[in-house]
């Protein structure tokens, strides 16, 4: 569930700290205690330095696998020989026994019995190994004198190269490694957000703090602050603290230590774009006094108009919405040329103007653009075709016309209008209720949720916005004591809607999913994963994914056709018989680790402590999206995530000279297929990195240009490849590839 980028700070700062105090790498990753392995990671490790792996979960009746050892394959071909422990990683299963150990052993020799060569066996009191006792250590030497398998006291490298040794023709596991514990997925809303928020702050903070120190050779080094507010987050992602298992009291620490992580991404953040900003120049030719007794806000002289900067931190160029909380007259772009504007509602309710104005910005990749803001001067604007029906509740745009049904408020039409063809075979965004009385925290043994209580129903549905910008339409619904609020938002020139959403959750044991049945054959169902993007069977199983899952299939016309689902922190969802289920919520007890342990007739007591309770906020795209058969629409969904995710950052600026101008672009990556993960300083030196990845899982090339650093870079990509390059101060010095350690590869 961490990001692909946190998963590479994971090993660079960890392994580095081996290095500081050890003076050497770990070479095996153990991770014993996760709920699952996403199917990047034999990458990600071998770029970290690290050849082996160590695992427990799944165990052996959540996955087959061919044996306990064997390599484990990304798809880009990276290896690692990898070991699941058949038994445990100590003695707890065994803890009630006179000898654990004794008791462990003969458990570990009926499970491998089946098995040849050197396997390994754990033992020790204590969670997650701990340390052996006396009478552990005495067991084992009475077990080495008998007859039997040669027991030898060891640790995990040295079996790793006995292994080797051995030359054994370990068997090739490919893909991800699930699925234990399905409910941690979407328990405990907060933490999964506030993780997603901690980690797009501080990439934005590199980013911009990168863009800050090329432009203007600022000197501040912000690596020290960044990298302390990174270890924040990444502690948060232990698995039981982001599988939302750990009781009440437990995130309210994370909630503060993910809060540190963004205040001082902010800080970084808002200190680079001030200095840019501040160097660009706004003031032209003619000289003037500033005053704010035209306007408090925005301080206007003379209608020459209000610069704004808009900074974008992706790698491509980005057009998205940009809200000023003020009632404008007029907007332009650097050259002066109109854009269409909109009022809308502000969060604002305690002043007279109630206002603020909306417009479509479009700024270069990792750069910036100035738009200018007329507080009085009004301009045509090219016209835009948004249209609204307040009696058929239907909003449209030049390529979508989307209905709403008037009792239950779900998606009723999706028209394609240039094909003719309807999206979805059913109603869609339909809130499902779906029980889970018999759910424990963690969900064990649950692998689908489809135990259908309820829907939201006795919808109230208005249109709340109409312009030349977008249209807003309302639904909000209810069930039991809970009511649900979804704003759908259609802008001109998307194929997609945004929506809002707020649910008042009042429900126990209970799971809110929303479902999007696509109106096609022959489906596939594709998810985004850490740094790469994977197909899973559509059998109804609860998944796990980053920022967009998505379900492809033929419509009647033979046309491929696919809809995306992109969040912004609810990660889970499944898909069964082509229809898409987006996973907003659950409820369960806080930390019950059986579900039944509460009450006689197994039922949970009324004043246990559920998740989520009372007011929660979610947002989430609709995207329409051609499929060809193939991955490569992965490449759209991935820049429109992380756009979903990382918005704009914006300057209201004053007058004044500087060296910069209007429009900037530092950082572009030709075609679309390879997307930026980091670009940041170097942890030590003087250089700078670019984190690059394959989108699609098909080999390409990619033309890199940073005129930020004075560099071009002609790559060639593995399918899902990640590279990441270091491009040193001195531009007489080639850019280097280097692993996820920053050291040459």
């Amino acid at each position: 569930m961490p990001a692909g980028e946190s998963f590479a700070r994971q090993s660079l700062y960890g392994q580095r700290y081996f290095l500081k105090r050890f003076g050497r790498c770990a070479r095996v990753g153990y991770n014993v205690d996760s709920f699952g392995h996403n199917a990047m990671l034999p990458q990600i490790l071998k770029k970290s330095g690290m050849d082996s792996y160590v695992l427990m979960r799944p165990h052996a009746h959540e996955l087959s696998l061919p044996g306990s050892r064997f390599w484990w394959q990304s798809p880009d071909g990276s290896r690692v020989r990898t070991f699941r422990i058949p038994t445990c990683y100590n003695n707890a299963e065994c803890s009630g026994q006179e000898d654990p150990v004794l008791k462990r052993h003969e458990s570990f020799m009926e499970l491998t019995k089946d098995e040849t060569g050197s396997l390994m066996e754990f033992y020790g009191v204590g969670n997650h190994g701990g340390g052996p006792t006396r009478r552990n250590i005495d067991t084992l030497h009475a077990l080495q004198k008998e007859n039997g398998p040669e027991i030898v006291f060891s640790s995990p490298e040295a079996f790793f190269d006995t292994l080797e040794t051995e030359h054994a023709e370990l068997p090739v596991v490919r893909g991800e490694l699930q699925h234990h514990a399905s409910g941690c997925y979407s328990a405990c809303m907060d933490i999964k957000r506030g993780n997603r928020r901690a980690e797009q702050a501080l990439l934005e903070a590199e980013s911009l703090s990168a863009l800050c120190e090329g432009l203007l050779h600022d000197g501040r080094d912000s690596r020290k602050k960044i990298y302390d507010a990174w270890e924040k987050v990444l502690f948060n992602q232990f698995h039981d603290i982001m599988g939302g298992c750990c009781i009440r009291a437990a995130y309210q620490d994370s909630a503060d230590n993910l809060g540190y992580a963004c205040t001082i991404a902010e800080d970084e953040a808002n200190y680079a774009a001030q200095r840019i900003a501040w160097h660009i120049d706004t003031m032209g030719e003619p000289a003037f006094s500033l005053s704010k007794d035209q306007d408090s806000l925005l301080w206007e002289m003379q209608d020459k108009g209000v610069p704004l900067v808009v900074f974008n931190t992706h790698a491509w160029e980005v057009t998205a919405p940009v809200q000023i909380d003020k009632d404008l007259a007029g907007v332009t772009d650097e050259t002066g040329r109109p854009v269409p504007i909109q009022f809308v509602r502000s969060p604002r309710g305690n002043v007279k103007n109630i206002w603020d104005t909306v417009f479509q910005a479009s700024v270069p990749p990792m750069g910036y653009r100035v738009y200018w803001c007329f507080c009085n001067k009004k301009m045509e604007a090219p016209s835009t075709e948004i249209r609204t029906d307040t009696e058929a509740l239907s909003i449209e745009n030049e390529y979508l016309r989307v209905s709403f049904d008037h009792t239950t408020g779900t998606i009723c039409e999706w028209l394609d209008k240039e094909s003719g063809r309807t999206l979805f075979s059913g109603p869609a965004a339909l809130p499902v209720v779906l029980d889970e009385t018999n759910a424990n925290t963690w969900g064990h043994s649950i692998y689908k949720w489809d135990e259908v209580s309820g829907m939201f129903a006795d919808a109230r549905v208005r249109v709340m916005e109409h312009g030349p910008v977008r249209a807003r339409v309302r639904v909000e619904s209810s069930y039991g004591k809970s009511t649900l609020r979804q704003d759908f938002m259609l802008y001109a020139g998307r194929r997609a809607l945004e929506v809002e959403g707020r649910v008042f959750w009042q429900e126990r044991n209970k799971m809110l999913k929303l479902r999007f049945p696509l109106n096609a054959e022959n489906t596939r169902s594709f998810y985004q994963i850490p740094y790469g993007v994977l197909e899973r069977p559509e059998n109804g199983y609860e998944e796990p994914y980053q920022q967009w899952m998505d379900v492809c299939g033929m419509a009647d016309d033979g046309v491929g056709i696919g809809i995306a689902l992109l969040n912004t922190g609810c990660q889970s969802g499944c898909v069964e018989n082509g229809t898409l289920g987006f996973t907003v919520l659950r409820s369960p007890v806080f930390a019950e680790l059986n579900a039944n342990f509460m009450g006689e007739a197994g039922r949970h007591e009324e004043d246990a402590d559920c998740m989520d309770q009372g007011e929660r906020f979610f947002s989430y795209t609709i995207l329409q999206h051609s499929f060809d058969g193939t991955m490569d629409h992965a490449a759209q969904l991935t820049r429109e995530a992380a756009v979903r995710n990382r918005p704009f950052r914006v300057c209201k600026e004053t007058y004044h000279p500087g060296s910069l101008g209007h429009h900037y672009s530092g950082l572009e990556i030709s075609g679309d297929r390879v997307a930026a993960g980091t670009f940041k300083r170097a942890e030590e030196g003087e250089g700078w990195v670019l984190r690059l990845h394959e989108t699609t899982g098909r080999a390409c090339k990619a033309s890199v240009a940073i005129p930020l650093l004075h560099r071009t870079v002609e790559l060639s990509f593995g399918p899902q490849e990640i590279k990441t390059l270091l491009l040193p101060d001195n531009e007489a010095l080639p850019v280097q590839e280097v692993d996820l350690l920053e050291r040459p590869l």
